[in-house]
């Protein structure tokens, strides 16, 4: 099997090949930097996910050999978070960091938000963190995307002066958010998260200097007061908005008039629905003070309630004369309006038409 490994490993990294993204797979050991050809194969590596419990010495061969890394996606398993001498080397070898996300161990998966899966800081680990998040606060002026499932151990937000894009992904609604209680993050242009404390986002977003063009907010369970509150902070403080996910309560409807008021660059509105909900209403606001740039809508009925096929159908009659819409819908009570979207389609009326899906961005029409 040895013999065999080394055959496999010599097809793949030699002086004729070039790599630009590596997964290395969690308890891996074998020291690829040793083989004939490896500083040649990863000297161009711009993308490294990786689990921290990876041999050491092979974190540190490659931390020589890997150093125009810009992508780092690191899963923290708690039991193998004691030693740090490995990762940080690497992250320290890295000149060009630009996109950090620090993700739970347990899911086995990469490049996929993390929604129902989180690791937790054991009080016996903060000081393994606290290494990591301050190898990581070397790079604070080039890190501009920043992903974390679990409150840091370090004020390191604070600290990414140039940050440009936050995915908080913070399931546990038990965990102190008091880390983002003061952060100021002037340059940050995307938010994405699902934390259950909105204070804490409100005040995140009355900190970020006017900037933010995308916000995207999963959390379906704020009251009429928080959801109000939030609302108001994105109207009053994101003049420059061009989509925003977020959920709408009816008891705030005219705060969704206000928003379309304020915000006149919205080019895309993502509604999640949780509460039944006055549709004749919300389609009227969306016909009379929707932007001239907003085209895009998502509905997405979170409640057992459905869609008003009525109410819609007037949304789109009125909308004739206007940007061409892409429209996404649950599919939830909608199945029956295929027929007419496809003439809506000929009329110019709707420019694309789907179901919602899992899998589709937030943002992606």
């Amino acid at each position: 099997m040895s013999i065999l490994k080394n055959e496999i490993y010599n097809l793949f990294i030699n002086e004729n090949t070039k790599f630009t993204y590596l997964y290395i797979p969690q308890h891996f050991d074998y020291q690829i930097h040793l083989i004939p050809g490896a500083k040649h194969c990863f000297s161009e590596i711009i993308f490294l996910s990786c689990n921290i419990g990876v041999n050491d010495n092979v974190l540190i061969g490659l931390a020589g050999i890997c150093q125009s890394i810009k992508e780092l996606e690191l899963f923290v398993e708690s039991k193998n978070s004691k030693n740090s001498y490995g990762i940080t080397k690497l992250i320290d070898a890295s000149k060009k960091l630009i996109d950090v996300r620090l993700l739970p161990a347990n899911t086995g998966l990469v490049n996929v938000p993390i929604i129902n899966n989180i690791y937790y800081v054991e009080e016996s680990l903060k000081p393994f963190h606290i290494i990591l998040e301050n190898s990581l606060m070397k790079h604070a002026h080039t890190i501009q995307y920043f992903m974390i499932t679990a409150p840091p151990a370090t004020r390191i937000l604070s600290s990414l002066v140039n940050l440009k894009k936050l995915e908080l992904r913070i399931d546990n609604h038990n965990v102190k958010l008091d880390f983002l209680e003061n952060v100021s993050l002037s340059s940050l242009r995307i938010l994405k998260s699902n934390i259950f404390q909105i204070k804490f986002l409100r005040n995140l977003i009355l900190n970020t200097d006017r900037s933010l063009t995308k916000i995207s907010i999963d959390n379906k369970l704020h009251n009429e007061i928080d959801n109000k509150n939030i609302i108001k902070a994105i109207y009053q403080n994101c003049p420059n908005l061009i989509y925003l996910k977020l959920m709408f309560r009816n008891e705030n409807i005219l705060e969704l008039e206000q928003l379309l008021i304020n915000c006149q660059y919205l080019i895309g509105l993502y509604f999640l629905i949780i509460n039944i909900f006055n549709w004749d209403k919300l389609f009227e606001i969306l016909n009379i003070s929707s932007p001239t740039s907003l085209f895009k809508f998502k509905f997405n009925i979170i409640s057992h309630e459905s869609i008003n096929l009525e109410s819609l159908i007037l949304f789109i009659n009125n909308w004739k004369g206007r940007h061409p819409m892409l429209l996404q819908l649950d599919s939830y009570g909608c199945t029956d309006l295929f027929d007419l979207i496809e003439e809506y389609k000929s009329e110019g009326i709707i420019k694309k038409f789907n179901y919602l899906h899992r899998d589709f961005e937030d943002f992606e029409w």
